[in-house]
């Protein structure tokens, strides 16, 4: 009889190859009674375990302040220095900037563009810097005027490597073997810095080859000592004379080798190889 009641306790369900058991609702107890099992659980077994109907949110109701006793709350005071405008009183206050009016907008001050008075450039400096025209040539009375320092226009186009300068000067007359305080020459300042269309223009309107300065300095000394292999080139293929020594016993040669002038020794070895061959 025992065992008649207890299979009535229970419902086999046939799902697939395995038997899952439901409990069903006892009418004496009212409640469902959950019998275990060594087998997983199937999803009829998760249903009487859990409750999965949703359950309604509590209703959410803010506090509102009594609004009798609002006016008695004390006061706020925000303070100006905190902010960034200290006439500021609130954080949601409009910024308003405070309007100035300059001198120039009032017109206390005068509008006009001051004029740039244009300084006199000597005809040496404008040499130097190439802005020389035809025209300022033929109004310039004397185009061999030594500046304070004894040096010619043409001197200075020739030492900061103005090629159409240095023509401009030659074609109008220009002394081109004319001597500085020191005895320098345009050819020599030309080889000294190295400016190589010059040198072969000067040389081409007959300046003086082998002409020493004061202290027995040569064009080709002055190009040696710079290390400018074509001005070396062009005054030894011009005739240069490579064995002229200065006041001190050095020669072109003695120069390169003690500056370590090695392009401008390289040009000398090879000019004397060619004569020697």
């Amino acid at each position: 009889m025992d065992d008649q009641d207890d299979s009535s306790n229970e419902v086999d369900l046939a799902i697939g190859s395995r038997v899952c058991q439901v409990p069903k609702d006892n009418s004496e107890h009212g409640s469902s009674k959950v019998v275990p099992k060594t087998e997983p659980l199937c999803d009829s077994d998760y249903s009487s375990l859990v409750d999965v109907k949703p359950r309604p949110l509590p209703a959410l109701r803010p506090e509102i302040p009594d609004l009798k006793n609002i006016h008695s709350s004390p006061a706020i005071n925000w303070a100006g220095g905190n902010w960034q405008d200290s006439s500021r009183k609130s954080a949601f206050q409009p910024y308003r900037p405070t309007t100035l009016l300059t001198n120039l907008q009032r017109g206390n001050t005068q509008t006009q563009t001051p004029v740039i008075e244009k300084e006199e450039v000597s005809l040496h400096e404008r040499a130097g810097q190439g802005e020389i025209t035809e025209a300022e040539l033929k109004q310039e009375g004397k185009i061999d005027s030594p500046d304070e320092n004894g040096l010619t226009p043409l001197m200075w186009s020739a030492a900061y490597g103005q090629l159409s300068a240095v023509q401009l000067f030659l074609k109008h007359g220009a002394r081109i073997d004319a001597r500085g305080p020191e005895g320098e020459t345009a050819l020599l300042l030309a080889s000294a810095a190295g400016h190589h269309d010059i040198v072969k223009l000067l040389l081409n309107g007959g300046a003086s080859l082998n002409h020493c300065d004061d202290v027995g300095n040569t064009a080709l000394m002055y190009a040696a000592h710079g290390d400018h292999p074509h001005c070396v080139n062009e005054l030894l293929l011009r005739g240069a004379d490579f064995t002229v020594s200065n006041e001190s016993g050095d020669t072109a040669y003695t120069i390169v080798v003690r500056n370590n002038s090695q392009l401008a020794q390289a040009v000398i070895e090879n000019h004397l190889l060619t004569l020697i061959g």
